[in-house]
């Protein structure tokens, strides 16, 4: 038994020194492959395009019942999974997870609300919408005009026949939302360069923006954390408003009926300084009367409405900038190196393995 286990040691071993001596007699395949991915990795780190890379960390704070809440480890076990990542309470508080906040950036309305804003390009020195920019100026990569006129050639074909020209985004009174070909598009690629990182341990959101410009980087993370920001705020804040303008309607329509009454009353008062008759007696009260209904009312009114207010006030969520947006000195991608090491270890596995397999077929 032992003999065998030796025996099929002794032929693995010699098997190993087989495939590495013809590994070695097929080195100069090797060489060759090499060459050729490594001339691969430098075209493709040279012509990928340029990106840069901007980001800014916020931190969500509420206040909750007249006491501050923050987004520390111990208010995340307080508050309980998702919703309490936001430290904004839980969902049945009317709060929106901190996890849907990359839906939100992914949505059409956001993609759309990005593309008609206008940005400055430091590189161009002009400022165009980000559609604009992307439809009329940007030049495609190389890898990019391979695959528009490849891949993408039937497309273009069939837009060329069609005649289709492009056209504003179109909102129809309905709520439909019209978008041409190219608009659909770009408003697709804005999603991969838009992201937001939620740290459950530290309580921070992230929202990282990437364009071909650095300036325009940063502008476009300044613009999404404006929008998250916002609709956050709005949707937390949303019931409470319509409360304080239901209130506040009622309020100065009180207050309007108090200032007829105090009127009335005021002029009956001047016409009669001395009561000498009961029917003008019972007239006074009878104004009286609806003089203090109406200041009551009013004064009711006046109190809920500051209630209203401190309520509104109440739950609107505070994002702290921990990390303001910075324009990037320095690009993210590509990353030229790291391009080149890859494609040489590609270069060497496919190499090795191309001679393995041929031996054994063989």
């Amino acid at each position: 038994m032992e003999e065998n286990q030796k025996r099929r040691i002794e032929e693995d071993e010699i098997d190993l020194v087989e495939v590495a001596k013809t590994i070695w007699a097929q080195r100069k395949l090797i060489y060759k492959t090499v060459a050729v991915f490594f001339v691969i990795g430098v075209l493709v780190a040279l012509l990928s395009p340029v990106e840069y890379e901007s980001e800014t960390i916020l931190l969500p704070e509420v206040q909750e019942e007249g006491i501050s809440a923050g987004m520390a480890g111990g208010l995340l076990k307080q508050f309980g999974g998702l919703a309490g990542l936001a430290g904004l309470g839980s969902a049945e508080m009317g709060v929106i997870s901190p996890q849907l906040y990359p839906e939100i950036l992914k949505s059409t309305p956001f993609l759309l609300h990005v593309m008609e804003q206008p940005v400055y390009f430091a590189n161009e020195d002009t400022t165009v919408t980000v559609y604009q920019y992307f439809d009329e100026i940007k030049s495609p990569s190389f890898f990019g005009l391979v695959a528009e006129y490849t891949i993408g050639l039937p497309g273009k074909i069939k837009k060329a026949l069609s005649g289709e020209e492009e056209v504003d985004i179109v909102r129809n009174e309905d709520g439909k939302i019209k978008l041409t070909q190219s608009q659909k598009t770009i408003a697709e690629a804005l999603i991969g360069r838009i992201e937001v990182e939620l740290d459950e341990e530290m309580g921070t959101i992230t929202v990282e923006a990437k364009m071909p410009d650095p300036e325009a980087a940063a502008s476009l993370a300044k613009l999404t954390k404006e929008y998250l920001t916002k609709y956050v705020t709005n949707y937390r804040v949303n019931k409470s408003k319509v409360d304080l303008d239901f209130i506040q309607a009622r309020y100065e329509e009180a207050k309007e009926r108090f200032e007829v009454t105090q009127a009335r009353l005021a002029s009956f008062r001047d016409r009669n300084v001395v009561l000498t008759t009961a029917r003008s007696r019972s007239k006074e009260e009878q104004l009286t009367n609806e003089y203090q209904l109406a200041f009551n009312v009013y004064n009711g009114l006046a109190e809920q409405l500051e209630q209203a207010k401190i309520a509104v006030q109440e739950k609107m969520p505070v994002f702290e900038v921990l990390e303001p947006v910075k324009v990037p000195i320095e690009k993210s991608e590509p990353r030229r190196g790291l391009i080149v090491i890859l494609t040489l270890f590609v270069g060497v596995f496919f190499s090795v393995l191309f001679i393995i397999v041929r031996k054994i077929i063989a």
